[in-house]
């Protein structure tokens, strides 16, 4: 699309979709899928983990773009 070699019909942007965020209920942990790389740092009480690994996807710039469904 950027350099014009695509026209799509119609283009679906999920930024405000309702998708991001994480929300913890006992041991349940759900996450959404445009929650940013970078806001899964906020679970290392819970998943320390995940935290981690978080944590050591690119740098900070990236992680608070990128998202958990991609």
């Amino acid at each position: 699309m950027t350099y014009g070699r695509l026209h799509p019909e119609r283009v679906l942007l999920l930024s405000r979709a309702g998708l991001a965020g994480i929300s913890v209920a006992g041991e349940a942990i759900t996450i959404g899928a445009t929650t940013s790389v970078n806001a899964l740092l906020e679970l290392e009480g819970q998943v320390a983990a995940l935290a981690a690994c978080a944590r050591n996807v690119a740098d900070y710039e990236v992680r608070g773009q990128a998202t958990v469904g991609g």
